[in-house]
């Protein structure tokens, strides 16, 4: 299974506009890693998504890959499962669209609360809450 992040783009750019304080942008791009050296930013690895700070002139940004395998989602479910999230990963298995949700709302969270990644599992709390909402 593979998931097309772009035919869900309407609906991830209305989370971040009804989410964030202030402008975000979505890209959608092919690899993010590569996306990221081209704009010269610097990311660890590859992840299937990352968030930006404002950059000079450029809003801050999600940046999300293009193509997600189910490899990829297998990832992201299972640090959720171990984290404790059992019956929101189960609901995300069945409904990619929330996965992407929460994906771009984890992201988003980062940028609300300038949180790093030591604070993934409050990013999965901030994203899951605004789900609910």
């Amino acid at each position: 299974m593979e998931v097309q992040v772009d035919d869900h783009r309407e609906v991830l750019v209305s989370e971040l506009l009804r989410h964030a304080t202030q402008a975000v942008s979505l890209e959608i791009v092919p690899d993010v890693a590569e996306w990221a050296k081209a704009n010269h930013v610097t990311v660890v690895g590859n992840p299937i998504a990352t968030s930006l700070p404002v950059r000079g002139q450029l809003p801050r940004a999600v940046v999300v890959r293009a193509k997600l395998s189910e490899g990829d989602l297998s990832g992201v479910l299972g640090r959720l499962d171990f984290s404790g999230h059992w019956g929101e990963t189960r609901e995300m298995r069945k409904d990619l669209v929330m996965f992407l949700r929460h994906l771009v709302l984890h992201e988003l969270a980062h940028l609300e609360n300038n949180w790093g990644q030591s604070r993934e599992d409050d990013c999965d709390e901030w994203a899951f809450a605004r789900l609910a909402a």
